[in-house]
């Protein structure tokens, strides 16, 4: 004992200062994780104003009650704005960039961390020696002795009217991060989002083939050739494509519209403002200058455009593919490619048969600087051979290779799954790359929960799986589309549940569900926790979509102490409460374990991956 304590005594100067890195490093990590978060909400809000703009343009599933809605959202009356009167969107289409940008703040970038939590996160040892002192705090001794400091500590706070340590932190966080972004957001503020969720799609799928990121200068230089290539494609266009064509941004019509008022007074002042407008847009539509059009006023952005620069794309040594493709494969000089930058650069790699592996996404304002190198010729010859087979794919699947759409999108051939599938692998892990199997429905990537941290995961419903939950619901606050009425779980056990189900409804067991994924907000609805009943928010199983409450029929609507226990031995994990007279629990019983499904034992409705 003595000896311990000396030690202690002696350790106690390094394991303070360890101490404090880790709360330093943990500090940054939830900056990352939040500004991350940010960046897949603006994806998620330009990608929902793209697809129903091409509902509308193909007629496709298309109805005016939707297009209301929509409507709705791209003009803001409190601000008398619509959603092409963000002075960026004003600036790609090629007006000046007047007005206010109300999402400035939101963009990716525009916030920096402050040094010492740079130098945190680049401290190599760091991230293992935190893991240890973190599962050391698990250990029920000293995980006990943490929670009643932590309570005293918080109690001490709220005594004296302060609020508790982790409230400090979370608002210390909230200040390096990004701004939130406003899901309800209309008008302009609606605008800008979907423009920056637009740019950082298209920035995804640039890095996705390999693009780097590039300069200002050289950022400029390929959107002066594109705007050049565009304008003279536009040119060539026919009369109705130049002066009448709504749905193209250059024509007469398109910018007339976006330049009619919406209020009386807006009439009257504009009466000689529109006249002008055309006549400078028709001389636009004839490729000549604008008279007396001064320089506008630029917005820049806080995040890099990604792609190949125009000296790239025009050196002979990057220009054919069969070249490019006897180069990568000599040797071991595309593995080796692979392992150093395919993942970490680009996530994505390229097998020697040209199959595609698609990694997680990245945070576009961490690209590590070795993928930027414009003189590492082999590296650019690398990105180069990703970018030619992915067209190649592409190429492919236009003309209806089956194959290449599935490497386009990264999802799996069907697969054989007549042998019942059994525990599932790396249940936990983030399943945002994993994608939903044949036969189920994509609802799309989300927020999940595990052990009270953020992971992101990627929901499939389940058809013939109908659920009453929330999520499921149309017209619930917690409602997600995607799930069309059916239980939604994650995707690496979508393939699972689906056959449980086939092989359920088989034997003449339909199933139901009454509660699937919930969302964080669903979880928090439910409390107060601790009765027992409910799991504390962020440590639940729905809230990773690994967990099914099935409607047992004739024995859900009972209560848990109705029940009674096998054989009347006490509760416990070799016990389960039994509901004798469901045909669904018995069929449960008998096969769930099949489909890597075991029970809670104090809930006969709840199966889960762990059974917990």
């Amino acid at each position: 004992n003595a000896q311990l304590r000396s030690a202690l005594n002696s350790a106690k100067g390094p394991l303070l200062a360890v101490m404090t890195t880790c709360a330093v490093k943990s500090f940054s990590d939830g900056i990352d994780s939040q500004n991350f978060e940010n960046q897949q909400q603006l994806k998620r809000v330009a990608m929902d104003v793209q697809a129903m703009g091409a509902q509308v343009q193909s007629g496709d599933g298309f109805n005016a009650e939707e297009l209301g809605a929509y409507a709705a959202l791209n003009y803001d009356p409190k601000t008398g704005t619509s959603l092409l009167d963000d002075p960026h969107i004003k600036q790609e289409i090629g007006e000046p960039a007047t007005g206010k940008s109300y999402v400035e703040d939101v963009m990716p970038g525009s916030k920096e961390k402050p040094g010492f939590f740079k130098a945190a996160d680049k401290i190599p040892v760091v991230g293992g020696i935190c893991t240890l002192i973190q599962e050391g705090a698990e250990l029920p001794v000293i995980k006990q002795a943490l929670q009643l400091s932590e309570s005293g500590m918080n109690a001490t706070f709220r005594l004296v009217g302060l609020s508790t340590p982790d409230e400090y932190v979370k608002r210390a966080q909230k200040y390096f991060t990004t701004g939130g972004v406003n899901l309800a957001a209309q008008g302009a503020e609606r605008g800008g989002l979907v423009n920056i969720g637009t740019r950082m799609a298209v920035g995804d799928q640039m890095i996705a083939m390999a693009g780097r990121e590039l300069t200002p200068a050289e950022e400029r230089q390929v959107q002066a050739e594109a705007k050049e290539y565009q304008q003279g494609t536009f040119a060539q266009s026919s009369f109705y494509e130049r002066y009448a064509n709504i749905y193209n941004h250059q024509s007469v019509a398109s910018g007339v519209l976006r330049h009619t008022p919406t209020t009386r007074s807006e009439a009257v002042a504009s009466l000689t403002q529109l006249p002008r407008f055309a006549f400078s847009q028709t001389i636009k539509v004839f490729g000549l200058a604008t008279v007396g059009a001064a320089e506008p006023k630029r917005y820049e952005y806080s995040f890099p455009m990604f792609g190949f620069s125009s000296a790239e794309k025009n050196d002979p040594l990057y220009e054919n593919p069969y070249e490019l493709e006897e180069y990568m494969l000599e040797g071991d000089r595309l593995t080796r490619m692979n392992t150093e930058y395919g993942q970490s650069c680009f996530g994505v790699t390229v097998a020697p048969d040209g199959k595609i592996t698609y990694g997680e996404s990245l945070d576009i304002t961490k690209i590590a600087d070795k993928c930027k190198d414009p003189s590492n010729t082999e590296l650019v010859r690398y990105r180069f051979y990703i970018a030619y087979i992915i067209t190649s794919h592409g190429m492919s699947c236009s003309e209806g290779a089956e194959d290449a759409c599935q490497q386009l999108s990264g999802s799996a051939p069907a697969q054989n799954l007549s042998v019942p599938p059994g525990e599932v692998v790396d249940a936990f892990l983030p399943s945002d790359s994993i994608p939903c199997p044949p036969g189920t429905d994509d609802a799309g990537v989300h927020d999940g929960y595990r052990e009270g941290n953020p992971i992101k995961i990627r929901l499939c419903g389940i058809p013939g799986l109908p659920s009453s939950s929330s999520e499921s619901t149309a017209g619930t606050s917690f409602y997600i589309p995607g799930s069309k009425g059916n239980a939604l779980v994650n995707s690496r056990i979508a393939a699972n549940i689906l056959k449980l189900v086939q092989d359920a409804t088989a034997a003449g067991i339909p199933m139901r569900a009454a509660s699937s994924f919930r969302t964080m907000a669903h979880q928090q609805s439910l409390c107060p926790c601790g009765n027992g009943r409910v799991a504390k928010p962020g440590f639940s199983n729905h809230q990773t979509g690994l967990a099914l409450d099935f409607d047992l029929a004739d024995g859900k609507s009972l209560s848990v102490d109705s029940y009674t226990t096998a054989n009347g031995q006490p509760d416990g994990p070799n016990n389960p409460r039994v509901a004798p007279s469901s045909p669904v629990y018995k069929w449960l019983v008998q096969n769930a374990s099949k489909y890597g499904l075991k029970q809670y034992y104090k809930e006969p409705w709840h199966w889960s991956v762990d059974g917990s």
